[in-house]
Formats: C-alpha cells, sequence, structure tokens
C-alpha cells in the first residue's frame, strides 16, 4: 500500500516521497501530483507534478522550499494513469 513519507523537515521546507508502490505495475507510465495546502484551507501553496516508472517501489525525493514556518501544512499525492482505474489519493 502507497503511502507518503516525510524524510525531513526545517523551519521553511519539507522534503518527501512515495514508499510502498506496486514494483509489479507495468500498464502504463503514471503520473503523481503534489499539491501542499495550509492545514485544514483548500488553498495550495505549492504543486509539482512528475511520472513514475513501473517497477518501483518508492518515488525520488520531492523537496519544497520557501514556506512559512509559523503555518502548518499536510500533504496530498495524487496518482493517475493507472490502467483505467481510478486515481488515488494519499
Amino acid at each position: 500500500m502507497a503511502y507518503i513519507y516525510i524524510s525531513d523537515t526545517t523551519e521553511s521546507s519539507v522534503s518527501a516521497y512515495l514508499k510502498g508502490l506496486d514494483t509489479n505495475y507495468s500498464q502504463t507510465i503514471r503520473s503523481l501530483f503534489w499539491k501542499i495546502y495550509e492545514y485544514g484551507s483548500s488553498t495550495v501553496v505549492k504543486s509539482s507534478s512528475e511520472y513514475m516508472s513501473n517497477g518501483i517501489s518508492e518515488t525520488p525525493e520531492r523537496t519544497w522550499s520557501g514556506l512559512d514556518p509559523d503555518t502548518r501544512y499536510e500533504i496530498e499525492a495524487k496518482i493517475t494513469n493507472i490502467g483505467g482505474s481510478s486515481d488515488v489519493y494519499l
């Protein structure tokens, strides 16, 4: 089961990656969309996207900087292009 792993934090940055990906998946190249929200809000403060290769169990680490040290955040990851299945949100 895939999950977001927070690998490092500072006062103004956070680093994370996905772990627990299905290494047997080989139907299509999956797309990964990251969003960082202000906690309890729909305000997106950072976003990025990348492609995920087939056969990997974790993605490369991604770092977002320039965050406000006095604000709480939450991270969302959305995986798309999963062989005709619904998108997965983490």
